[in-house]
């Protein structure tokens, strides 16, 4: 699947996301990433100089697996879609492995026309055009109140408590996709 889009109605608790199968891994790809990258570490590229560092040989860079996790949501999501993302190398990648890229939606809610899917990390994705987020005072008052669009990433629960200076809603500015609410033709006006 590329650059699928994915609508809050449509997913459900439980929904895996379709898995992305990259390798197996081979040496050529390593070099790319370390070229891509500027990573040129020779742990990722000399087996001989791996071994002598105790690594039991060469091994993909961990960033190289966190793209591949980026590539399988923003495939499930949409291009533009993924605003945040959080992993933890749990194994090394070596040469001949396959990685399986999967995910499940643990959760969803809507409240305050925010819509949230909660994913197995514990973040929540704004799935609708726009809402709120506010900070109340402890005995209600409204402090503060953020507009949040589709795709935000909020990292806190409904009700948890915040830090001054804390950041719990990350999104990219420059990068707001337009859903359409209704099926329909479109029309470009003043576009060059």
């Amino acid at each position: 699947m590329k650059y699928a889009r994915v609508y809050f109605e449509d997913v459900k608790v439980g929904d895996a996301l379709p898995p992305l199968v990259k390798g197996p891994l081979q040496q050529i790809q390593l070099t790319r990433y370390a070229g891509a990258s500027l990573d040129f570490n020779p742990i990722h590229q000399d087996d001989e100089f791996a071994r002598a560092a105790g690594m039991g040989g060469v091994f993909a860079h961990g960033m190289l697996s966190m793209g591949w996790v980026g590539q399988a949501l923003t495939d499930w999501t949409g291009a533009g879609s993924v605003r945040k993302l959080g992993v933890r190398f749990a194994a090394l990648v070596r040469l001949k492995d396959t990685v399986t890229c999967t995910g499940r939606v643990i959760a969803k809610s809507e409240k305050d026309d925010v819509r949230l899917v909660e994913l197995e990390d514990g973040n929540n994705i704004v799935l609708n055009k726009n809402g709120t987020v506010s900070i109340l005072a402890e005995d209600g008052r409204e402090l503060e109140n953020h507009t949040v669009v589709i795709g935000a990433v909020i990292s806190v629960k409904d009700g948890a408590k915040v830090k001054k200076g804390e950041t719990f809603v990350q999104w990219d500015p420059y990068n707001v996709p337009i859903l359409s609410e209704k099926a329909g033709k479109v029309k470009f006006h003043d576009i060059i």
